[in-house]
């Protein structure tokens, strides 16, 4: 009995001491795995590389002057609202335009800034002379520029919108069986257009798009995801969605790129299907090795995160897909208040 019991207890202990360095071994493969994001986060991220590049320093710029229209698309703006922001304005712009020239950020700081002394004058604030000097010395362009604020109507917004959305939804599904017939680029220049319209944090716009068109680079491409057997020899058109990581400007933001490129990538995806063309979401949950392997044979730079890569092509007549069962919506919603 008592050699029993002891034989017991030491597989007990087996047991448990190989359950500890089972769970010692993932913890420390999961360390290694943060640690390799948060290594590239730390090379890409603006607030820890002064002075910054082009990319690093329009991002500031951008989210300042987003600053400004935000303020002045408010139902009663305060006067002289911003002056921090536009502080920033006056020392970052003429330091973009010198180092690498009038930019988009740069003519849309502008004319964001020509409204705001507008609204500032009607308002009875007296001139800022700052402000003034600001914009007599800059760079053409920014009267051709859509910034600040513009006035929209309801009824415009009803008229556009008698596409039943809801029904244009329930229509996409993610497609693997497409004819095999190539991608012209310009359709998926038309859509990443439409998808520049996402929501971005302080309209930053952090979403790229790596458009692979040909049968090789595409092959190279899929090789490295293993969800797209049996059908990601038929697309059309490859894309690899990222996120520009220099986009980012303070800690807090470590986790933005998965939120601003999800939503680009989702757009991205509306705007195929309203264009007709079947897609497929091929999930990026790579380990730190794949990934490496994959931005290197695809010339993808570190300070981009990649999201996900989507096969695009052409429907075929008839088809199935997978029917998906969604959850209950009580699953999904809580109704606080």
């Amino acid at each position: 009995m008592k050699s029993v019991l002891r034989l017991l207890i030491g597989k007990t202990r087996y047991e448990v001491l190989r359950k500890w360095r089972y769970t010692r071994k993932l913890n420390a493969v999961l360390a290694a795995q943060y640690s390799y994001d948060e290594q590239r986060f730390r090379s890409s991220a603006s607030i820890l590389h002064p002075p910054f590049d082009a990319e690093m320093l329009g991002a500031r710029i951008m989210m300042d002057c987003h600053r400004i229209e935000k303020g002045l698309a408010l139902s009663s703006p305060r006067a002289g609202f911003g002056r921090d922001a536009l502080q920033r304005l006056f020392d970052m712009v003429p330091e973009y335009e010198h180092r690498f020239g009038s930019g988009l950020v740069t003519r849309a700081s502008r004319k964001a800034l020509q409204e705001y002394r507008s609204f500032n004058v009607d308002a009875g604030l007296p001139e800022i002379a700052e402000l003034d000097a600001f914009l007599a010395n800059g760079h053409d362009g920014a009267a051709a520029i859509d910034a600040g604020t513009k006035e929209v109507k309801k009824s415009e917004i009803e008229q556009a919108i008698q596409l039943d959305f809801d029904v244009f939804a329930r229509t996409r599904f993610s497609v693997r069986n497409f004819t095999g017939a190539p991608v012209a680029v310009e359709a998926i220049k038309a859509a990443t257009l439409t998808a520049l319209k996402t929501p971005s944090v302080c309209n930053r716009q952090s979403g790229r798009v790596h458009a692979l068109f040909s049968q090789q680079s595409m092959t190279r491409a899929l090789s490295f995801q293993n969800g797209n057997r049996g059908f990601g020899d038929r697309a059309g058109a490859v894309l690899i969605i990222t996120s520009d990581m220099r986009s980012f400007i303070e800690i807090s933001e470590r986790n933005q790129c998965w939120v601003d490129g999800g939503m680009f990538a989702m757009s991205l995806c509306y705007a195929l299907h309203g264009l007709g063309y079947g897609t497929c979401m091929l999930n990026w949950s790579a380990t730190a090795e794949q990934d490496r392997k994959m931005r290197e044979a695809m010339g993808i730079g570190e300070n981009e995160a990649v999201i996900t890569m989507m096969a695009v092509g052409h429907l075929p007549e008839h088809f199935k897909v997978a029917v998906s069962p969604r959850r209950d919506i009580s699953s999904i919603l809580r109704v606080i208040g």
